[in-house]
């Protein structure tokens, strides 16, 4: 039971390992595709972005991108909090940024260490 334990938690770690190189991989996609404003309140509320940090950030005069590079520092830095990125990942999806999320393909895993993935669902309408 203990050897499966530690096989999951490292399952878990390699799989936190590859969101974040999925992250740094899209680093110029990623900053050149979002606005930070679309996806901030999702982050906060779920205690991924400290109000402290929101606060720097939203003051700073610069360019939309470097605000989104900012942020993607916020949550690398998030190591006390595994669930991060799956988290950003969530505030892509409800801020509409479905070819960013396909894209990033980043896998999330329950506290239970099951896989967790998400559906995509297009529906086509004909005029």
């Amino acid at each position: 039971m203990l050897q499966n334990s530690l096989e999951m938690d490292e399952d878990i770690k390699e799989i936190q390992r590859s969101n974040l190189e999925k992250i740094v991989q899209n680093w110029g996609y990623i900053k050149r595709s979002i606005r930070v404003n679309d996806v901030i309140d999702h982050l906060i509320q779920e205690g991924v972005v400290p109000l402290s940090e929101w606060k720097i950030l939203k003051e700073k005069q610069v360019l939309e991108e470097k605000k989104v590079e900012d942020l993607l520092y916020i949550i690398q830095e998030q190591t006390q909090n595994p669930e991060a990125i799956c988290i950003f990942r969530d505030a892509l999806i409800k801020s509409n940024y479905d070819e960013l999320v396909s894209c990033l393909n980043i896998q999330c895993v329950s506290k239970s260490g099951k896989k967790i993935g998400f559906i995509l669902l297009v529906i086509i309408t004909s005029v």
